[in-house]
């Protein structure tokens, strides 16, 4: 069981990432591969989710990277929040899964703009080390902005 949670950081300014920081945070569902996002959003942390509708683990990493506690541990982050539907064969979240030779769900990437390279992480599955991952995939974003400026 691997959750991909994608983390990509991109370059900007201290007066856009201070207006940012009053930004709630959202998900979405994601319209474009990773690659695609890294392009558009350069230096800005990306958290991606992969589920499928008939996956029940992924379902509840999804509930609890939504619920209120994710939410105010990122409230005020640039992270963008996507997740991709890995529920048909053929749709974007399956084929970005192979791109990514990853096949078994849920999956959490996390890729920090510093590499090239993605890194995958094991989600835990208890509430409150989701919580602590968010927590420290936070810091670690803030600390690749700061060494960027």
């Amino acid at each position: 069981m691997i959750s991909v949670i994608a983390l990509v950081s991109c370059g900007c300014t201290r007066n856009a990432a201070k207006e940012e920081a009053s930004v709630n945070i959202e998900w979405h569902e994601a319209t474009y591969g990773l690659e695609e996002y890294k392009e558009m959003q350069p230096g800005r942390p990306i958290l991606a989710l992969f589920v499928s509708d008939w996956d029940l683990t992924g379902q509840i990493h999804r509930k609890v990277f939504e619920d209120e506690t994710s939410m105010e541990i990122l409230k005020g982050s640039r992270f963008l929040c996507i997740w991709y539907d890995c529920t048909e064969p053929d749709s974007l979240g399956m084929r970005e899964l192979k791109r990514l030779k990853q096949l078994a769900l849920p999956v959490t990437v996390f890729v920090d703009g510093s590499s090239a390279e993605d890194r995958f992480i094991d989600t835990p599955v208890n509430n409150e080390k989701i919580y602590d991952l968010l927590r420290n995939l936070r810091i670690v974003a803030e600390q690749v902005a700061a060494s960027d400026r």
